[in-house]
């Protein structure tokens, strides 16, 4: 899949606010200000060896993580193990 809401700049990445708000269930503007924050933690992270060419771009949220891999063809990958909530951040049955 290739997304123009995320955007190569240099060495660097342009993410939409709006692609990664969504994900968690946030509004942009409460995304902006989680980061703001620091209640949402970026990692960039450029693949070496065998993965030389790919980056993973991670965006966590307490326990809710999700991930992108953008090859060096420019094709992005979401990554479906990691996107999903942990344990501690399920809802407790009502009883």
């Amino acid at each position: 899949m290739r997304d123009d809401n995320i955007a190569r700049d240099g060495d660097d990445f342009i993410v939409d606010a709006a692609l990664v708000a969504g994900k968690f269930g946030l509004s942009v503007e409460a995304f902006r200000a989680e980061l703001q924050r620091s209640a949402i933690v970026t990692i960039c992270e450029h693949g070496e060896g065998e993965d030389h060419g790919r980056t993973r771009l991670t965006f966590r949220r307490g326990a809710l993580l999700w991930r992108f891999i953008i090859g060096q063809d420019g094709v992005i990958h979401e990554d479906p193990i990691l996107a999903k909530a942990g344990p501690s951040s399920r809802p407790k049955p009502s009883r």
